[in-house]
């Protein structure tokens, strides 16, 4: 079972096909082209994926009173990150919060760098898979981000509302529907391709 799912198929080629020998030739380039698709499509949808912040980030807030200057890469411009209020919450109030109430002291970052866990969950828990007759990019329901996947990805302003610092640091195309934004060059792509191996093998 899969939290996020998404799904590209080539549709039917209908009408008279072309001897058996250039329809599995046709095949063959398509399933690797589709591969090729699919790695990309899964690809950009990391790039877009939103990300925790590092403990050295946190660390770096914490002194700083809450803000940070990022320097720029050829990337991206400079900028500054800074502490959202689920980042300044307590691992109390934090609790709470998951009991339905923001009850408990704010403020106590310094006792969350102690089990601190590494980001990157969500991203590496993006996947695909593909053949000749589809592409699916998504996050599996056992994978580490099983849980919060469809959350991230589905619910910005419903169940969080801010980008925190690492997604802050990561840029701007990072944030919610980080799958289906990257799906429409995905399907450019496809369409591309299937138009001129469509026109050869059927002659065109």
């Amino acid at each position: 079972m899969n939290v996020i799912l998404k799904c590209l198929t080539p549709g039917g080629f209908g009408g008279v096909m072309p001897d058996e020998r250039k329809v599995g030739a046709f095949v063959a380039a398509l399933r690797k082209r589709m591969g090729d698709i699919a790695t990309f499509w899964k690809d950009e949808s990391k790039r877009n994926a939103p990300i925790g912040p590092t403990k050295e980030q946190l660390r770096k807030l914490h002194k700083g009173g809450g803000t940070v200057a990022v320097p720029g890469t050829s990337a991206k411009p400079p900028s500054t990150i800074k502490l959202t209020r689920f980042y300044r919450m307590s691992a109390a109030a934090l609790a709470s919060s998951k009991r339905g109430t923001l009850a408990g002291p704010a403020g106590g970052l310094g006792e969350r760098l102690t089990s601190w866990k590494a980001p990157g969950g969500l991203v590496k828990s993006i996947e695909c898979e593909s053949d000749e007759n589809h592409i699916e990019v998504f996050v599996a329901s056992n994978s580490d981000a099983g849980e919060y996947a469809q959350i991230i990805h589905d619910l910005k302003g419903v169940k969080w509302h801010e980008r925190g610092p690492g997604t802050q640091a990561k840029g701007d195309r990072a944030d919610e529907k980080f799958i289906e934004r990257a799906q429409p060059e995905a399907e450019r792509r496809l369409q591309d391709y299937l138009s001129r191996s469509l026109k050869e093998l059927f002659g065109g």
